[in-house]
């Protein structure tokens, strides 16, 4: 057996409940420090709005649209994944791995779960935005079979986006 397909096989995706938003808060405020610098303004990183994140939490982990997951590796967190289900796809509202965990396959196992949630749900394709200076993420992206459908540009620049499409 490969080292990966080992590695793999300690993941789990855990259905996260309302008692795991602080821990979402605190995984997003990790992946912010070390994936955002130099994309987001330093004030915005340093000074994490943690109250805001945790309400904004809060409110997806207690709606029915949104499956909300832990990314645990040998039963540690090490990201999570916020999935928002709409009439007729699924918009991957979140993906966050720590840094260390980056570039190990926990990405693939992510979006293998997310066309196995598609196609039970007959959804023909799903979406992710994603902001246009994470070059690392946007060739995750593409790797996956992501194609750029639509660019949004902001008066705040480290608020600009591109939407991703993913076929199923």
């Amino acid at each position: 057996m490969r080292y990966d397909e080992c590695y793999k096989q300690d993941v789990r995706f855990v259905l996260a409940s309302i008692s795991d938003a602080e821990t979402f808060g605190q995984l997003r405020k990790q992946c912010w420090q070390s994936t955002y610098r130099g994309i987001y303004p330093d004030e915005i990183i340093d000074n994490f709005d943690f109250s805001f994140h945790l309400e904004q939490d809060i409110k997806r982990l207690n709606d029915k649209q949104y499956k909300n997951f832990l990314i645990k590796r040998n039963n540690v967190n090490i990201g999570y994944m916020t999935l928002k289900f709409n009439s007729d796809f699924l918009l991957i509202q979140s993906l966050y791995l720590l840094a260390n965990e980056q570039c190990k396959g926990i990405g693939n196992r992510a979006f293998q779960m997310v066309r196995s949630i598609c196609a039970e749900n007959r959804m023909s394709h799903f979406i992710c935005y994603c902001h246009p200076n994470n070059v690392q993420a946007l060739t995750f992206y593409r790797k996956m079979g992501g194609r750029v459908i639509s660019h949004e540009i902001c008066s705040e620049s480290w608020q600009n986006s591109v939407c991703l499409k993913f076929e199923i």
